[in-house]
C-alpha cells in the first residue's frame, strides 16, 4: 500500500520534539507499505534537510518552508498554508492509496481534502489537539470569521475520514461533540518509549557532573517547548517559593520558545535565575533519556485553560519511561493517570507555596520518590511504543480493507 503522510512537524531523532510521526511510519514501512512524508526544514535543520531523503527507510519531502517556535501568528499562518499549498502540488503526482494527515496544524486538512476530493482517496485524520477549540479558548484567534472557518474546516475534515486517530480520551469526546460515530474513533495517546529511554544509572550521574551547580541537589526537570501554552511562569514561582523551604532544590528547563525572554526575565526578577533555576537549550531525542535518567521528577506544566487538559504530552510519557515521577499542575486524563497509579503529583496550579510545600516533601523522601519512580515505570508498559505502534498500522491498513 502506497501512504502518503502530511504532516508539517515530521521530527527525527537527531531533532529536538516528538518523534511520534517518525516511529509510526517506520512500523507502517516494516508492515510492507510504502510511506512518503511530506513535511517542513525547521530552524537549524533548514540548511541540511533538502528535497527528499530516506530516514530509516521513510521517505521524506522536507519542503522549503521556515517554521520556528519564535514565529507570531500570522507568521504562522503564512507558513501553514504555504506548506499546504506545497503539499497540494506534490500530492497530486505522488503514488499514493491513501492519506494519512496529522494535525496540528487543523491547515493540514486543506491539502488532505483536496487530494482526497481530486484523487478519490480514503483519508485517516490523526488528532493531536482540539483545533480550533484550544486556540480559541487562549484568545489567540478572535475574529468571528476565522473562527466560523476553522470550526467549519474541523468539521469537514472529520466528516471525511474514514478514521480519526485521537491523542486523548477527552479529545476523542470533542471529536465525538460535532456528530461524528465512535466506530470510526479510535484512541492511540502518545507512547512511553521504553526500550530507548532504559539507560544505565551511571549515564544520569556522569550528565549530573558536567554541572557544579547540580551535583547531587534534587531537580526538577522541564523539557520542551517555552510557549504561552507552557505556562513556565508557574515553574518560576514554585522555584521562587521553594528557595525559602529548600534553597537546594534546583530547577532545570531545557527548551526553547517565543516565550523564552518572558520566563528568564521572571526568574532574573524573582531571584532564582541561575541560583536554584537554570536554562539550557534543547536537545536531540536521541540525547534525552540520559538528560532525564540525571532528574529526580520531570515536570510538565499548562496554563489554566480547561481545554488543555485534553493533551497527551510526550514530555509525560518520557518520563514515564524513564521511570520518573511525573509532576503536573493540571487536571484531565494524565491527572487521573497519575493519581490512580501513583507515579506522580498533581500540584494545585493556583497557589505556588503549597505547591512548593508538597513537593518538596516528596523530594526528600526517598522512599516515596523509589515507589512513585517504580509506579511510573508499570504505567509506561500500558503505553509502550511497540503496543500503540501496532495499533496505529492496523487503524491504518483497516481503512483500506473496509474500502
Amino acid at each position: 500500500m502506497n501512504i502518503l503522510f502530511i504532516h508539517q512537524y515530521y521530527t527525527t531523532p537527531d531533532m529536538p520534539g516528538s518523534v511520534r510521526s517518525y516511529e509510526m511510519t517506520r512500523r507502517l514501512v516494516a508492515a510492507g507499505h510504502s510511506v512518503v512524508v511530506l513535511s517542513t526544514r525547521r530552524d537549524q535543520y533548514q540548511k541540511t534537510r533538502r528535497g527528499l531523503h530516506n530516514e530509516d527507510g521513510v521517505k521524506v519531502v522536507w519542503l522549503p518552508v521556515a517554521y520556528h517556535n519564535n514565529m507570531n501568528f500570522f507568521q504562522r499562518i503564512k507558513a501553514f498554508l504555504t506548506y499546504a499549498v506545497y503539499v497540494c502540488q506534490l500530492g497530486l503526482k505522488l503514488p499514493a492509496d491513501i492519506i494519512v494527515a496529522s494535525s496540528t496544524p487543523l491547515t493540514v486538512a486543506i491539502p488532505a481534502l483536496i487530494l482526497k476530493k481530486i484523487r478519490f482517496l480514503p483519508l485517516t485524520f490523526e488528532v493531536r489537539d482540539l483545533w480550533p477549540a484550544v486556540p480559541i479558548a487562549m484568545g489567540v484567534i478572535r475574529s468571528p470569521l476565522i473562527k466560523f472557518l476553522a470550526r467549519w474546516l474541523e468539521r469537514t475534515a472529520y466528516q471525511a475520514s474514514s478514521k480519526i486517530i485521537a491523542l486523548s480520551p477527552g479529545i476523542a469526546a470533542g471529536i465525538c461533540s460535532t456528530g461524528i460515530p465512535k466506530q470510526i474513533l479510535v484512541e492511540i495517546p502518545n507512547a512511553s518509549e521504553c526500550e530507548r529511554f532504559a539507560v544505565p544509572a551511571h549515564k544520569g550521574s556522569e550528565y549530573r557532573n558536567q554541572f557544579p551547580w547540580l551535583a547531587d541537589h534534587p531537580l526538577v526537570l522541564y523539557t520542551g517547548s517555552i510557549g504561552q501554552v507552557n505556562g513556565l511562569a508557574y515553574m518560576v514561582r514554585l522555584a521562587h517559593a521553594m528557595q525559602s523551604l529548600d534553597p537546594e532544590i534546583r530547577f532545570l528547563v531545557v527548551g526553547q520558545g517565543r516565550e523564552q525572554a518572558t520566563v528568564t526575565a521572571l526568574a532574573r526578577e524573582t531571584g532564582v535565575f541561575e541560583k536554584s533555576m537554570f536554562f539550557l537549550p534543547p536537545v536531540n531525542k536521541s540525547q534525552l533519556p540520559v538528560l532525564l535518567s540525571a532528574a529526580t521528577v520531570c515536570s510538565s506544566w499548562v496554563i489554566p485553560v480547561p481545554e488543555l487538559a485534553y493533551n497527551s504530552a510526550n514530555k509525560f510519557f518520557d518520563a514515564l519511561a524513564a521511570g520518573r515521577p511525573m509532576i503536573i499542575n493540571h487536571g484531565g486524563w494524565q491527572a487521573n493517570l497519575l493519581k490512580a497509579a501513583a507515579a506522580g503529583l498533581v500540584l494545585p496550579a493556583h497557589d505556588p507555596a503549597q505547591a512548593a510545600s508538597i513537593l518538596q516533601s516528596v523530594l526528600r523522601d526517598q522512599s516515596r520518590l523509589t515507589a512513585m519512580s517504580q509506579s511510573a515505570s508499570r504505567l509506561a508498559r500500558q503505553f509502550d511504543l511497540n503496543l500503540l505502534g501496532d495499533k496505529f498500522v492496523t487503524a491504518v491498513e483497516s481503512v483500506l480493507n473496509h474500502e
